[in-house]
C-alpha cells in the first residue's frame, strides 16, 4: 500500500512540474510578445512626436524652418 502511495505522490509531482514548466513557457512566450509590441509603439511614438507641425511629415525628411529652429534638424 506504501508503494502505491508513493508511486501516486510521484505522478502527482511529475504533472506539477509539467504544469509549471508549461506556464513558465507560455510567460516567456507572452512576454516576447510584449517586447515586440513595446519596440513597435516606441517606434510609431517616435515618428509621432518628430512630425513637423507645418508640413505634417516626419522631421528628418523636412528643412522648414521650424524643424530647425526646435532642434529636429
Amino acid at each position: 500500500m506504501l508503494f502505491l502511495t508513493k508511486k501516486k505522490e510521484n505522478v502527482s509531482l511529475t504533472e506539477k512540474f509539467i504544469e509549471t514548466f508549461s506556464d513558465k513557457l507560455q510567460i516567456k512566450k507572452h512576454e516576447h510578445e510584449i517586447d515586440k509590441i513595446r519596440e513597435k509603439l516606441l517606434e510609431e511614438q517616435d515618428e509621432i512626436e518628430n512630425i513637423c507641425p507645418i508640413h505634417k511629415i516626419y522631421c528628418p525628411d523636412c528643412f522648414c524652418e521650424a524643424c530647425i529652429n526646435e532642434g529636429k534638424r
